[in-house]
Protein backbone atom coordinates (compact mmCIF):
# COMPACT_ATOMS: atom_id res chain seq x y z
CA UNK A 1 0.00 0.00 0.00
CA UNK A 2 3.21 2.59 0.94
CA UNK A 3 4.35 1.62 -2.60
CA UNK A 4 1.36 2.44 -4.69
CA UNK A 5 1.18 5.56 -2.37
CA UNK A 6 5.05 6.36 -3.21
CA UNK A 7 4.20 5.88 -6.93
CA UNK A 8 1.10 7.87 -6.77
CA UNK A 9 3.20 10.73 -5.21
CA UNK A 10 6.32 10.65 -7.37
CA UNK A 11 4.14 11.10 -10.59
CA UNK A 12 2.26 14.46 -9.58
CA UNK A 13 5.90 15.76 -8.67
CA UNK A 14 7.28 14.69 -11.89
CA UNK A 15 4.19 16.50 -13.45
CA UNK A 16 4.49 19.40 -11.40
CA UNK A 17 8.33 19.86 -13.13
CA UNK A 18 6.84 19.41 -16.26
CA UNK A 19 4.64 22.05 -15.81
CA UNK A 20 7.22 24.31 -14.15
CA UNK A 21 9.42 23.71 -16.96
CA UNK A 22 6.83 24.41 -19.90
CA UNK A 23 5.67 27.43 -17.86
CA UNK A 24 9.90 28.63 -17.64
CA UNK A 25 10.42 27.64 -21.34
CA UNK A 26 7.10 29.61 -22.45
CA UNK A 27 7.92 32.56 -20.46
CA UNK A 28 11.26 32.85 -22.17
CA UNK A 29 9.75 32.62 -25.10
CA UNK A 30 7.42 35.51 -24.71
CA UNK A 31 9.99 37.66 -23.20
CA UNK A 32 11.99 37.33 -26.30
CA UNK A 33 8.96 38.17 -27.96
CA UNK A 34 8.18 41.37 -26.38
CA UNK A 35 11.97 42.36 -26.90
CA UNK A 36 11.74 42.08 -30.63
CA UNK A 37 8.58 44.76 -30.63
CA UNK A 38 10.84 47.40 -28.91
CA UNK A 39 11.54 50.37 -31.99
CA UNK A 40 14.69 52.88 -31.71
CA UNK A 41 13.57 56.32 -33.37
CA UNK A 42 16.60 57.81 -32.32
CA UNK A 43 17.86 60.47 -34.80
CA UNK A 44 21.44 60.70 -35.43
CA UNK A 45 21.97 64.59 -33.72
CA UNK A 46 24.63 66.97 -33.00
CA UNK A 47 26.74 67.11 -30.13
CA UNK A 48 29.66 69.73 -30.57
CA UNK A 49 32.11 71.27 -33.20
CA UNK A 50 35.86 71.42 -32.91
CA UNK A 51 37.56 73.90 -35.50
CA UNK A 52 41.18 75.22 -35.79
CA UNK A 53 40.63 79.18 -36.69
CA UNK A 54 43.77 81.23 -36.91
CA UNK A 55 45.58 78.13 -36.26
CA UNK A 56 44.24 77.59 -33.00
CA UNK A 57 41.55 75.05 -32.22
CA UNK A 58 38.32 75.72 -30.19
CA UNK A 59 35.39 72.98 -29.25
CA UNK A 60 31.62 74.53 -28.77
CA UNK A 61 28.77 72.44 -27.76
CA UNK A 62 25.89 72.49 -29.46
CA UNK A 63 23.82 76.13 -29.39
CA UNK A 64 27.36 77.86 -28.65
CA UNK A 65 29.20 80.02 -31.36
CA UNK A 66 32.88 79.51 -32.87
CA UNK A 67 34.43 82.70 -32.21
CA UNK A 68 36.73 83.86 -34.73
CA UNK A 69 38.10 87.13 -36.80
CA UNK A 70 38.42 88.34 -39.59
CA UNK A 71 41.25 87.57 -41.65
CA UNK A 72 41.76 84.50 -39.74
CA UNK A 73 42.44 81.01 -41.74
CA UNK A 74 39.79 78.11 -41.37
CA UNK A 75 41.46 74.60 -40.72
CA UNK A 76 39.80 71.15 -40.04
CA UNK A 77 36.13 71.47 -38.65
CA UNK A 78 34.89 68.21 -37.11
CA UNK A 79 31.76 67.63 -35.64
CA UNK A 80 30.93 65.00 -33.46
CA UNK A 81 27.03 62.97 -33.64
CA UNK A 82 25.49 61.52 -31.02
CA UNK A 83 25.84 58.21 -31.98
CA UNK A 84 26.83 56.33 -34.96
CA UNK A 85 25.88 56.99 -38.32
CA UNK A 86 26.51 57.12 -42.58
CA UNK A 87 25.63 59.15 -45.77
CA UNK A 88 22.70 58.37 -47.26
CA UNK A 89 24.16 58.73 -50.72
CA UNK A 90 27.35 58.93 -51.58
CA UNK A 91 30.81 59.16 -50.12
CA UNK A 92 30.19 63.12 -49.43
CA UNK A 93 27.83 65.47 -48.43
CA UNK A 94 27.36 69.13 -48.71
CA UNK A 95 27.40 71.45 -46.08
CA UNK A 96 25.68 75.22 -46.73
CA UNK A 97 26.48 78.39 -45.07
CA UNK A 98 24.70 81.63 -44.27
CA UNK A 99 25.09 84.99 -42.79
CA UNK A 100 26.23 88.29 -43.04
CA UNK A 101 26.11 89.39 -46.79
CA UNK A 102 26.54 85.85 -47.63
CA UNK A 103 22.86 84.18 -48.57
CA UNK A 104 20.85 81.02 -47.27
CA UNK A 105 21.69 77.46 -49.06
CA UNK A 106 25.40 79.21 -50.21
CA UNK A 107 27.82 75.98 -50.65
CA UNK A 108 30.23 75.98 -48.04
CA UNK A 109 31.77 72.88 -48.43
CA UNK A 110 32.10 69.08 -48.39
CA UNK A 111 31.81 66.57 -45.50
CA UNK A 112 32.12 62.99 -44.56
CA UNK A 113 31.05 60.79 -41.86
CA UNK A 114 32.74 58.32 -40.37
CA UNK A 115 31.33 56.42 -36.72
CA UNK A 116 30.17 59.17 -34.94
CA UNK A 117 32.54 62.22 -36.52
CA UNK A 118 31.97 64.56 -39.41
CA UNK A 119 34.98 65.93 -41.61
CA UNK A 120 34.10 69.69 -43.09
CA UNK A 121 36.02 70.50 -45.51
CA UNK A 122 35.62 73.65 -47.68
CA UNK A 123 35.71 74.65 -51.14
CA UNK A 124 38.22 76.47 -52.67
CA UNK A 125 38.13 80.18 -51.35
CA UNK A 126 36.10 79.53 -47.90
CA UNK A 127 39.13 78.65 -45.83
CA UNK A 128 39.40 82.39 -44.95
CA UNK A 129 37.15 84.48 -43.34
CA UNK A 130 36.52 87.31 -45.31
CA UNK A 131 33.77 89.63 -43.25
CA UNK A 132 32.17 90.10 -40.06
CA UNK A 133 28.98 88.76 -39.15
CA UNK A 134 27.65 85.30 -37.63
CA UNK A 135 27.18 82.39 -39.95
CA UNK A 136 25.33 79.81 -39.86
CA UNK A 137 26.00 76.35 -41.44
CA UNK A 138 23.55 73.81 -42.14
CA UNK A 139 23.49 69.58 -42.81
CA UNK A 140 20.54 69.18 -45.02
CA UNK A 141 17.63 66.96 -43.24
CA UNK A 142 17.91 63.29 -44.09
CA UNK A 143 21.33 63.31 -45.36
CA UNK A 144 22.66 60.93 -42.65
CA UNK A 145 21.19 57.94 -41.33
CA UNK A 146 21.94 55.65 -38.10
CA UNK A 147 22.13 51.86 -37.77
CA UNK A 148 18.16 51.77 -37.69
CA UNK A 149 18.03 53.58 -40.75
CA UNK A 150 16.95 57.18 -38.60
CA UNK A 151 17.99 60.10 -40.52
CA UNK A 152 18.82 63.61 -39.45
CA UNK A 153 16.72 66.69 -38.80
CA UNK A 154 18.09 69.65 -39.89
CA UNK A 155 21.74 70.09 -38.41
CA UNK A 156 23.23 73.37 -37.91
CA UNK A 157 25.85 75.36 -36.10
CA UNK A 158 27.36 78.74 -35.68
CA UNK A 159 30.31 80.82 -36.13
CA UNK A 160 30.65 84.40 -35.25
CA UNK A 161 33.24 86.24 -36.83
CA UNK A 162 34.24 89.83 -35.82
CA UNK A 163 36.51 92.58 -36.82
CA UNK A 164 39.16 93.03 -34.62
CA UNK A 165 40.18 96.59 -33.62
CA UNK A 166 43.66 97.23 -34.16
CA UNK A 167 44.48 100.23 -32.37
CA UNK A 168 43.45 103.72 -31.47
CA UNK A 169 44.77 107.19 -31.93
CA UNK A 170 46.44 109.63 -29.78
CA UNK A 171 44.50 111.18 -27.13
CA UNK A 172 43.35 115.00 -27.58
CA UNK A 173 43.37 117.98 -25.51
CA UNK A 174 45.17 120.02 -23.16
CA UNK A 175 46.56 118.21 -20.22
CA UNK A 176 45.69 120.52 -17.14
CA UNK A 177 42.52 119.68 -14.68
CA UNK A 178 39.20 120.99 -15.86
CA UNK A 179 40.38 120.34 -19.80
CA UNK A 180 38.13 117.55 -21.71
CA UNK A 181 40.36 115.17 -23.20
CA UNK A 182 39.06 113.15 -26.48
CA UNK A 183 39.89 109.52 -27.49
CA UNK A 184 41.95 109.10 -30.96
CA UNK A 185 40.56 107.22 -34.38
CA UNK A 186 39.98 104.28 -34.40
CA UNK A 187 41.31 101.37 -36.56
CA UNK A 188 39.11 100.03 -38.03
CA UNK A 189 37.33 103.28 -38.97
CA UNK A 190 33.68 103.02 -37.89
CA UNK A 191 34.30 100.52 -35.21
CA UNK A 192 31.91 99.83 -32.50
CA UNK A 193 34.12 99.99 -29.04
CA UNK A 194 33.16 100.77 -25.36
CA UNK A 195 35.76 102.96 -24.35
CA UNK A 196 37.49 102.92 -20.79
CA UNK A 197 39.86 105.81 -19.27
CA UNK A 198 42.41 104.62 -17.07
CA UNK A 199 45.27 106.52 -14.57
CA UNK A 200 48.54 105.84 -13.74
CA UNK A 201 50.96 107.35 -11.62
CA UNK A 202 53.77 107.25 -14.25
CA UNK A 203 53.79 106.74 -17.72
CA UNK A 204 54.76 103.52 -18.14
CA UNK A 205 53.14 102.22 -14.93
CA UNK A 206 50.34 100.33 -14.33
CA UNK A 207 47.24 101.99 -15.28
CA UNK A 208 43.48 101.82 -13.28
CA UNK A 209 40.38 102.04 -14.56
CA UNK A 210 38.69 105.19 -13.66
CA UNK A 211 35.12 104.90 -12.46
CA UNK A 212 32.27 105.97 -14.52
CA UNK A 213 34.57 107.39 -17.55
CA UNK A 214 33.37 104.76 -20.37
CA UNK A 215 32.85 107.86 -23.13
CA UNK A 216 34.88 108.55 -25.71
CA UNK A 217 35.70 112.08 -23.79
CA UNK A 218 37.00 112.54 -20.21
CA UNK A 219 36.95 116.02 -18.25
CA UNK A 220 39.99 116.01 -15.33
CA UNK A 221 39.70 116.35 -12.46
CA UNK A 222 41.26 117.45 -9.29
CA UNK A 223 42.23 113.71 -8.45
CA UNK A 224 44.08 113.60 -11.96
CA UNK A 225 46.69 115.78 -10.81
CA UNK A 226 50.46 115.08 -11.61
CA UNK A 227 49.03 111.48 -13.14
CA UNK A 228 48.69 110.06 -16.53
CA UNK A 229 45.63 109.36 -18.41
CA UNK A 230 45.14 106.67 -21.37
CA UNK A 231 41.84 105.06 -23.04
CA UNK A 232 41.17 101.93 -24.05
CA UNK A 233 38.87 100.88 -26.59
CA UNK A 234 37.40 96.87 -26.97
CA UNK A 235 35.11 95.79 -29.95
CA UNK A 236 31.56 95.26 -29.39
CA UNK A 237 29.26 93.50 -31.93
CA UNK A 238 31.09 92.67 -35.03
CA UNK A 239 33.86 93.83 -33.68
CA UNK A 240 36.51 92.35 -30.91
CA UNK A 241 39.81 93.10 -29.56
CA UNK A 242 41.36 95.95 -26.98
CA UNK A 243 43.73 98.72 -28.44
CA UNK A 244 45.17 101.07 -25.61
CA UNK A 245 45.99 104.68 -27.23
CA UNK A 246 49.66 106.36 -25.15
CA UNK A 247 49.22 107.65 -22.20
CA UNK A 248 49.33 111.78 -22.05
CA UNK A 249 51.62 114.26 -20.41
CA UNK A 250 51.41 114.62 -16.39
CA UNK A 251 48.22 116.38 -15.71
CA UNK A 252 48.79 120.37 -14.26
CA UNK A 253 47.19 121.42 -11.31
CA UNK A 254 45.14 124.47 -11.94
CA UNK A 255 45.03 127.86 -11.16
CA UNK A 256 42.10 128.35 -8.20
CA UNK A 257 39.13 130.31 -10.62
CA UNK A 258 36.60 130.89 -8.16
CA UNK A 259 36.68 134.10 -6.90
CA UNK A 260 33.16 134.07 -4.33
CA UNK A 261 33.67 133.18 -1.01
CA UNK A 262 30.29 131.52 0.50
CA UNK A 263 29.41 130.97 3.80
CA UNK A 264 30.22 134.37 5.25
CA UNK A 265 27.45 136.10 6.89
CA UNK A 266 27.56 139.36 7.23
CA UNK A 267 27.58 140.49 11.45
CA UNK A 268 24.71 141.77 12.88
CA UNK A 269 23.84 142.36 16.66
CA UNK A 270 23.28 139.09 17.87
CA UNK A 271 24.32 137.02 15.17
CA UNK A 272 26.95 134.04 15.10
CA UNK A 273 30.18 134.40 13.75
CA UNK A 274 30.76 130.96 10.79
CA UNK A 275 34.20 129.32 11.44
CA UNK A 276 34.23 127.99 7.88
CA UNK A 277 33.33 128.87 4.52
CA UNK A 278 31.05 126.83 1.87
CA UNK A 279 33.54 124.48 0.51
CA UNK A 280 33.85 123.95 -3.45
CA UNK A 281 34.90 121.65 -5.91
CA UNK A 282 38.65 123.86 -5.67
CA UNK A 283 38.96 124.67 -1.88
CA UNK A 284 37.91 124.53 1.72
CA UNK A 285 38.26 127.79 4.21
CA UNK A 286 38.48 129.08 8.01
CA UNK A 287 37.40 132.27 9.00
CA UNK A 288 38.69 133.98 12.48
CA UNK A 289 37.24 137.29 13.73
CA UNK A 290 38.17 140.43 14.84
CA UNK A 291 37.28 141.11 17.79
CA UNK A 292 36.10 137.87 18.52
CA UNK A 293 33.14 138.72 19.97
CA UNK A 294 30.39 136.05 20.22
CA UNK A 295 27.47 136.94 19.09
CA UNK A 296 28.52 139.82 17.02
CA UNK A 297 27.77 143.00 18.78
CA UNK A 298 25.89 146.67 17.90
CA UNK A 299 28.23 149.68 16.86
CA UNK A 300 31.24 147.06 15.93
CA UNK A 301 33.66 147.01 12.91
CA UNK A 302 34.07 143.44 12.14
CA UNK A 303 37.43 141.84 10.12
CA UNK A 304 37.28 138.30 8.97
CA UNK A 305 40.39 136.62 7.82
CA UNK A 306 40.12 133.69 5.59
CA UNK A 307 42.24 131.06 5.01
CA UNK A 308 41.75 128.94 1.94
CA UNK A 309 43.37 125.52 1.44
CA UNK A 310 43.33 124.50 -2.39
CA UNK A 311 42.02 120.19 -2.93
CA UNK A 312 43.56 118.28 -4.87
CA UNK A 313 44.22 119.21 -8.69
CA UNK A 314 44.25 122.92 -7.67
CA UNK A 315 46.65 125.60 -6.90
CA UNK A 316 46.89 128.93 -5.63
CA UNK A 317 49.60 129.63 -7.95
CA UNK A 318 48.43 132.28 -10.07
CA UNK A 319 45.78 133.97 -8.28
CA UNK A 320 45.85 137.55 -9.16
CA UNK A 321 46.51 140.38 -6.18
CA UNK A 322 42.46 141.04 -5.04
CA UNK A 323 40.80 138.58 -6.54
CA UNK A 324 38.50 137.22 -3.84
CA UNK A 325 35.36 138.81 -3.25
CA UNK A 326 33.14 138.23 0.13
CA UNK A 327 29.52 139.52 0.33
CA UNK A 328 29.48 142.47 2.09
CA UNK A 329 32.78 143.53 2.74
CA UNK A 330 36.14 144.84 1.12
CA UNK A 331 38.33 142.09 0.75
CA UNK A 332 41.61 142.01 0.21
CA UNK A 333 44.48 139.71 -0.78
CA UNK A 334 48.12 139.14 -2.01
CA UNK A 335 48.99 137.76 -5.73
CA UNK A 336 49.47 133.94 -5.13
CA UNK A 337 47.54 134.25 -1.80
CA UNK A 338 44.56 132.15 -0.50
CA UNK A 339 44.77 134.07 2.48
CA UNK A 340 41.61 137.22 2.77
CA UNK A 341 40.82 139.94 4.62
CA UNK A 342 37.56 140.89 4.77
CA UNK A 343 36.28 144.42 6.22
CA UNK A 344 32.90 144.48 6.72
CA UNK A 345 31.12 148.03 7.85
CA UNK A 346 30.40 148.36 11.15
CA UNK A 347 26.94 147.04 12.47
CA UNK A 348 24.03 148.86 13.56
CA UNK A 349 23.71 150.24 17.06
CA UNK A 350 21.82 148.37 19.65
CA UNK A 351 18.21 148.31 19.36
CA UNK A 352 16.12 150.04 22.36
CA UNK A 353 12.94 148.59 23.65
CA UNK A 354 9.37 149.41 22.67
CA UNK A 355 6.03 150.09 24.42
CA UNK A 356 7.91 151.65 27.48
CA UNK A 357 5.62 152.45 29.91
CA UNK A 358 4.94 153.60 33.52
CA UNK A 359 2.38 153.34 36.05
CA UNK A 360 2.14 154.50 39.72
CA UNK A 361 -0.89 152.30 41.95
CA UNK A 362 -2.34 153.25 44.95
CA UNK A 363 0.82 152.61 46.93
CA UNK A 364 3.04 154.69 44.90
CA UNK A 365 5.24 151.49 43.37
CA UNK A 366 6.17 152.25 39.59
CA UNK A 367 4.90 149.71 37.79
CA UNK A 368 7.89 149.75 34.55
CA UNK A 369 6.74 147.36 31.31
CA UNK A 370 8.27 147.04 27.99
CA UNK A 371 8.89 144.46 25.09
CA UNK A 372 12.23 143.62 24.05
CA UNK A 373 14.09 143.95 20.62
CA UNK A 374 14.81 139.89 19.40
CA UNK A 375 16.37 137.87 21.72
CA UNK A 376 20.50 137.35 21.22
CA UNK A 377 20.66 141.28 20.24
CA UNK A 378 21.78 141.88 23.63
CA UNK A 379 22.90 140.78 26.88
CA UNK A 380 21.53 142.50 29.48
CA UNK A 381 19.06 145.16 30.94
CA UNK A 382 19.64 148.10 33.32
CA UNK A 383 16.57 150.40 34.73
CA UNK A 384 17.60 153.72 35.27
CA UNK A 385 15.97 156.02 37.95
CA UNK A 386 17.08 159.74 37.52
CA UNK A 387 19.71 158.78 35.18
CA UNK A 388 21.25 156.64 37.75
CA UNK A 389 21.70 152.55 38.11
CA UNK A 390 18.61 151.46 39.91
CA UNK A 391 19.01 147.43 38.86
CA UNK A 392 20.36 145.01 36.39
CA UNK A 393 18.10 142.24 35.07
CA UNK A 394 18.48 139.01 32.76
CA UNK A 395 17.75 140.13 28.93
CA UNK A 396 14.31 138.52 28.94
CA UNK A 397 13.13 140.48 31.60
CA UNK A 398 10.18 142.70 30.33
CA UNK A 399 9.00 144.38 33.64
CA UNK A 400 10.13 145.73 36.74
CA UNK A 401 8.74 147.08 40.19
CA UNK A 402 10.07 149.76 41.90
CA UNK A 403 8.85 149.80 45.62
CA UNK A 404 11.57 152.37 46.48
CA UNK A 405 10.15 155.69 45.16
CA UNK A 406 9.61 158.08 47.85
CA UNK A 407 5.55 160.05 47.71
CA UNK A 408 5.68 163.12 46.17
CA UNK A 409 8.17 163.10 44.25
CA UNK A 410 8.82 162.99 40.92
CA UNK A 411 11.71 160.48 38.74
CA UNK A 412 12.13 160.25 35.83
CA UNK A 413 12.81 156.33 34.53
CA UNK A 414 15.07 154.82 31.71
CA UNK A 415 15.29 151.35 30.12
CA UNK A 416 18.91 150.71 29.30
CA UNK A 417 20.02 147.48 26.86
CA UNK A 418 23.78 146.61 26.68
CA UNK A 419 25.58 143.74 25.09
CA UNK A 420 29.47 141.81 25.55
CA UNK A 421 30.65 144.56 23.87
CA UNK A 422 29.68 147.45 26.30
CA UNK A 423 27.55 148.73 23.70
CA UNK A 424 24.09 150.51 25.19
CA UNK A 425 20.85 151.99 23.84
CA UNK A 426 19.19 154.36 26.23
CA UNK A 427 15.00 155.12 25.89
CA UNK A 428 14.09 158.45 26.14
CA UNK A 429 13.43 159.22 29.96
CA UNK A 430 10.15 158.47 31.13
CA UNK A 431 8.61 160.98 33.76
CA UNK A 432 5.99 160.40 36.86
CA UNK A 433 5.11 161.91 39.60
CA UNK A 434 4.53 159.86 42.86
CA UNK A 435 1.56 161.09 44.18
CA UNK A 436 1.02 161.45 48.12
CA UNK A 437 -2.27 159.97 49.24
CA UNK A 438 -5.23 162.52 50.02
CA UNK A 439 -5.43 161.56 54.25
CA UNK A 440 -1.73 163.09 53.99
CA UNK A 441 -3.05 165.79 51.82
CA UNK A 442 -6.32 166.82 54.07
CA UNK A 443 -4.17 166.65 57.59
CA UNK A 444 -1.25 168.86 56.54
CA UNK A 445 -3.63 171.13 54.67
CA UNK A 446 -3.77 174.81 56.35
CA UNK A 447 -4.35 178.52 56.03
CA UNK A 448 -1.18 180.86 55.82
CA UNK A 449 -1.43 184.24 57.61
CA UNK A 450 -2.29 186.01 54.53
CA UNK A 451 -5.16 183.47 53.79
CA UNK A 452 -3.60 181.13 51.10
CA UNK A 453 -4.40 177.60 51.65
CA UNK A 454 -1.13 175.72 52.03
CA UNK A 455 -0.16 171.76 51.49
CA UNK A 456 2.99 170.17 52.49
CA UNK A 457 2.74 167.80 49.38
CA UNK A 458 2.66 170.28 47.61
CA UNK A 459 6.53 171.80 48.51
CA UNK A 460 8.24 169.68 47.04
CA UNK A 461 7.07 171.19 43.31
CA UNK A 462 11.10 169.93 41.46
CA UNK A 463 12.88 166.55 40.76
CA UNK A 464 15.78 165.51 42.37
CA UNK A 465 17.62 167.33 39.69
CA UNK A 466 15.85 170.64 40.47
CA UNK A 467 13.85 171.17 36.65
CA UNK A 468 10.48 172.38 37.03
CA UNK A 469 7.45 170.20 37.66
CA UNK A 470 6.93 167.64 34.85
CA UNK A 471 2.97 166.16 34.38
CA UNK A 472 2.87 162.97 35.47
CA UNK A 473 2.87 160.30 32.45
CA UNK A 474 4.71 162.65 30.02
CA UNK A 475 8.10 162.51 28.86
CA UNK A 476 10.37 164.76 27.46
CA UNK A 477 8.95 164.48 23.85
CA UNK A 478 5.90 166.62 25.03
CA UNK A 479 7.29 168.28 28.37
CA UNK A 480 7.78 171.45 26.86
CA UNK A 481 4.44 171.33 24.61
CA UNK A 482 2.76 171.09 28.25
CA UNK A 483 5.42 172.50 30.55
CA UNK A 484 2.88 174.42 32.36
CA UNK A 485 -0.54 172.52 32.08
CA UNK A 486 -1.52 170.57 35.34
CA UNK A 487 -1.98 167.07 34.90
CA UNK A 488 -5.96 165.40 35.38
CA UNK A 489 -5.40 164.29 38.67
CA UNK A 490 -3.38 167.92 39.33
CA UNK A 491 -6.24 170.15 38.95
CA UNK A 492 -8.77 167.58 40.91
CA UNK A 493 -6.11 167.58 43.71
CA UNK A 494 -5.90 171.44 43.50
CA UNK A 495 -9.99 171.52 43.63
CA UNK A 496 -10.26 169.39 46.90
CA UNK A 497 -7.46 171.47 48.67
CA UNK A 498 -9.46 174.81 47.55
CA UNK A 499 -12.59 173.14 48.74
CA UNK A 500 -10.79 172.07 52.40
CA UNK A 501 -9.76 175.30 52.63
CA UNK A 502 -12.68 177.09 51.89
CA UNK A 503 -14.40 175.05 54.66
CA UNK A 504 -12.26 175.64 57.23
CA UNK A 505 -11.85 179.23 56.30
CA UNK A 506 -15.40 179.82 56.65
CA UNK A 507 -16.88 177.35 59.52
CA UNK A 508 -13.68 178.02 62.64
CA UNK A 509 -14.06 181.67 64.16
CA UNK A 510 -10.50 183.03 65.74
CA UNK A 511 -10.82 182.50 69.92
CA UNK A 512 -10.89 186.48 70.21
CA UNK A 513 -13.11 186.70 67.58
CA UNK A 514 -16.40 188.47 68.98
CA UNK A 515 -19.88 187.34 68.54
CA UNK A 516 -21.56 188.00 65.81
CA UNK A 517 -24.95 190.01 65.78
CA UNK A 518 -27.88 188.21 65.73
CA UNK A 519 -29.88 189.16 62.61
CA UNK A 520 -32.26 192.12 63.65
CA UNK A 521 -35.34 192.07 61.83
CA UNK A 522 -37.80 195.23 61.19
CA UNK A 523 -41.36 196.01 60.59
CA UNK A 524 -42.43 198.89 58.14
CA UNK A 525 -42.87 202.30 59.05
CA UNK A 526 -41.54 201.09 62.66
CA UNK A 527 -38.44 201.99 64.64
CA UNK A 528 -35.75 199.50 65.66
CA UNK A 529 -35.41 198.60 69.11
CA UNK A 530 -32.07 199.75 70.57
CA UNK A 531 -29.63 197.40 72.25
CA UNK A 532 -28.17 197.97 75.43
CA UNK A 533 -25.22 196.43 76.56
CA UNK A 534 -25.00 195.96 80.25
Amino acid sequence: MLRKLFKKISVVTISLLVLQLMSFGLGVGTKGALAEEIVDNTKPSLVSVTAVLGGTSQTKSVGEDLIAVVGQSVGDITATLSEDATLVTGPTGAITISGGTIPANTPYGTFTVEGSLIAITPNSGNNVLGQAGTFTFSVAAGTIQDESDNTNDLTTFTMKVTQPVTSIGSITGISQVGQTLTAGALVPLGATVSYQWQISDAADGTYNNIAGATTNTYVLIGVDANQYIRVTATGVGDYSGKASSDPTSKIEAVTVNIATINGINVPVAGGIPGSTIIENEQYTGVVTWVPPNNPFTASTVFTATITLTPKTGYTLTGVTENYFTVAGATATNSIDSGVITAVFTKTEALAMVQNFTVTIDGSGNAYLSWVNPPAGTFSGIRILRDGAPLVSLDPSATSFVDLTAEKGKTYFYQIALFDSASNESITTPFYVLVPVPASNLIASAGISDSGEITSAAASDSKDVKGEDKIDLGKTTDNKKQEDENLPWWGIILLIVLVLVGAYLLFTQRPKNEPPRPEPVTTKPNSTPKKTIKK
